[in-house]
């Protein structure tokens, strides 16, 4: 074992960033991470998915510390295979979840509880996603649904999602919400992100002196990004999330993580560089 990465987190988003577009982590990625943990790094995932869409991809991640899912919604110790901390929606969205239904006819729905997903209402993007994360078919009301939601997802064309963005700017309360790909937008608990996720998961773990590095590809990693030390978008990234990234790296199939992690010295210079930045900024 060795200490070059010592006091380094690197946190990483999956879909889009270190997953490739066959679903799957690259061999380079596996071995870059698997080098960057011997190293002495601390490892670990940022994600939308759920642990049990999280577990199948362990053998090819060496994750040594708990990591944020469900966007920022639950810290998840996979060593242990136990929730630390979560945060659901509050139970009166429900009500308004009805009014989203009536308003657009045609609207998928996922409502993540209990680590699994329940789908109220189908379409073409919910079939497609279901036979990606090979989650079962089934049809729930709400009123079978009874507790607390971690999140839910409202699944449609990406124009047509714009509407129901304005529809819950006008409506809602103690929630917020985020596009996690064009046709996925996500409803959490107010102030539930990856960032915050992030910054509750360094105080966990009493690693307030240790430089994160993240890496992520949408918007709902521009929290994420702007928590951490270093952030890193992948040349497949959302124009807006590079923008304020710290570096932007190569595309999700060229093997982005790998391609920073063997480049020996850019993280520290990245880091150096950044913190030079803040004191210009503090200075000035």
């Amino acid at each position: 074992m060795g200490n070059y990465y010592k006091n380094i987190l690197l946190v990483t988003d999956m879909d889009g960033t270190l997953l490739n577009s066959d679903n799957k982590v690259s061999m380079n990625n596996k071995r870059a991470l698997e080098h960057f943990v011997y190293e002495g790094g601390l490892f670990t995932v940022a994600t939308g998915r759920m642990e049990r869409s999280v577990i199948p991809y362990l053998d090819d991640l060496p994750i040594n510390v708990p990591g944020v899912l469900y966007n920022g919604g639950a810290l998840y110790d996979f060593q242990n295979q136990k929730i630390l901390w979560n945060q659901g929606l509050p139970e009166d969205f429900s009500l308004l979840l009805e009014e989203i239904i009536q308003a657009f006819p045609g609207i998928g729905v996922e409502i993540y509880m209990n680590q699994n997903v329940y789908f109220i209402t189908h379409n073409e993007h919910t079939d497609s996603h279901r036979i990606k994360e090979k989650l079962k078919k089934n049809t729930h009301s709400l009123e079978q649904l009874q507790g607390s939601w971690q999140k839910v997802m409202l699944v449609w064309e990406a124009s047509l999602l714009d509407q129901v963005e304005s529809f819950l700017e006008q409506n809602s309360r103690g929630i917020d919400w985020v596009r996690s790909e064009p046709q996925f937008l996500e409803v959490l608990a107010k102030n539930v992100n990856k960032g915050n996720g992030l910054i509750k998961l360094k105080k966990h773990l009493d690693l307030l002196n240790v430089s994160t590095v993240a890496f992520g590809d949408h918007l709902n990693d521009i929290t994420l990004l702007t928590a951490s030390d270093l952030g890193i978008a992948v040349d497949n990234g959302h124009d807006q999330l590079k923008s304020i990234a710290c570096y932007s790296g190569k595309h999700h199939d060229e093997d982005a993580l790998a391609a920073i992690i063997y480049q020996k010295n850019l993280i520290f210079d990245l880091l150096v560089m950044k913190k030079n930045e803040v004191k210009e900024k503090n200075r000035l």
